[in-house]
């Protein structure tokens, strides 16, 4: 194999490489529901043990750890997910008082 050849193959493995860590990279915004409670929770990943029994997050909303034995899970855009994490105005911050 030919000096040429050996760098055209690496470039190649290299560009796809790129091209693969550029599309795997894409945040996914989740919504999930604990249908008991009707709670919502917000996060971008979320874990499931090999075997099943509970969903593991990060709860964008304060950063605490999450596990729910029932979920409802959807993914959301990114506005909505922004919307409904931003900080809540409270009363105090709202008066001119």
């Amino acid at each position: 194999m030919s000096w040429k050849n050996t760098v055209s193959r690496l470039s190649l493995m290299v560009g796809a490489a790129a091209v693969l860590t550029a599309c795997s990279s894409q945040t996914v915004y989740y919504e999930i529901t604990e249908p008991s409670s009707g709670n919502q929770f917000y996060t971008t990943k979320i874990e499931r043990p090999k075997n099943d029994s509970y969903l593991k997050f990060t709860n964008a909303e304060n950063d605490a750890e999450v596990r729910l034995t029932e979920f409802e899970v959807r993914t959301i855009s990114e506005s909505q997910f922004e919307a409904a994490t931003k900080p809540k105005a409270t009363a105090d911050a709202d008066s001119d008082g």
